[in-house]
């Protein structure tokens, strides 16, 4: 089953970068290849961070008191096996939360409401830098469901760590995802900008929402295919071609993988050693 899943989201993502090559406008101008290669270096690094400070906070919603160093080291290798055909990264950081003394529901339960703020504050993040715009009707529809989905993972966190902190976890991750998502979108304005066709923050910040519903479908590895259709069917909400916003997606999932391959290579060889033991084996999630 898992070779077949593969062997699909695979499949999807060539079919779909390549109807995105046919389609593409024609244009004269030539891709910036500095520019994604510096759009790269200053997102994917912060990105990873923030992977780790998230699995942290789902920790301390446990009461666990994880490091940054064993954090990250986490974040890492879920999203290695985030590639994998089944929902790795979120099956990693459950093993993860076991390994430091919870069950394997409790860890369940944290890791999902980690999801669900991430979730909601995507559509908030995203649905504020439409309002100013003519798309404020979407913008009112994002952020509105956005703060829903914010209010249930609040309900979860009250329910998981207390009352006293609940305020708080939920302030750190909304913090942390609103990075996340703001990084996100720098990422889709500079690959669209390098492959000429420069669009607004605000706009970008929409076509975050594919990472979200790809997440969402759990069993492709790591949205394969998926995200880049949900962009394509997006784009024409922010007057970008289909075409574009296919090839954009696809562009910024290949740039980022070569960034994290760097950055998670480089911290495995070279980084500081766990502080808590070895790291937790995979049991076989950022977002890239």
């Amino acid at each position: 089953m898992e070779r077949v899943l593969l062997f699909l989201a695979v499949g999807l993502f060539l079919l779909v970068t390549a109807l995105a090559l046919m389609g593409f406008p024609d244009t004269d101008r030539p891709v910036r290849w500095l520019l994604l290669v510096v759009g790269t270096l200053l997102t994917v690094p912060p990105i990873a961070v923030l992977n780790a400070a998230e699995y942290r906070i789902s920790g301390e919603i446990l009461g666990h008191r994880i490091s940054m160093v064993d954090a990250f080291r986490v974040s890492v290798i879920a999203s290695v096996v985030n590639q994998l055909p089944i929902p790795g990264a979120a099956l990693v950081r459950i093993r993860a939360l076991r390994r430091q003394g919870s069950t394997y529901g409790k860890a369940t339960g944290s890791t999902a409401t980690v999801g669900l703020a991430w979730i909601g504050t995507t559509g908030v993040v995203s649905g504020i830098w439409q309002l100013p715009s003519d798309r404020w009707s979407l913008g009112l529809a994002l952020a509105g469901a956005g703060v829903a989905v914010l209010a249930l993972s609040y309900s979860l966190i009250r329910r998981q760590s207390g009352a006293g902190t609940a305020t708080g976890l939920l302030a750190q991750l909304v913090a942390v995802e609103t990075g996340t998502v703001m990084l996100s979108a720098v990422k889709f304005w500079v690959v669209l900008a390098a492959i000429g066709f420069p669009i607004s923050f605000g706009q970008a910040t929409v076509l975050t929402v594919s990472m979200v519903v790809a997440a969402a479908t759990g069993f492709f590895p790591g949205g394969l295919g998926i995200r880049e259709v949900v962009a394509g069917a997006l784009s024409p909400l922010i007057s970008l071609p289909v075409a574009v916003g296919l090839l954009a997606t696809a562009v910024s999932r290949v740039v980022g993988m070569i960034g994290f391959s760097v950055v998670a290579g480089t911290f495995l060889l070279l980084g500081p050693k766990s502080a808590t033991g070895p790291p937790p084996e995979p049991a076989v999630v950022p977002h890239d």
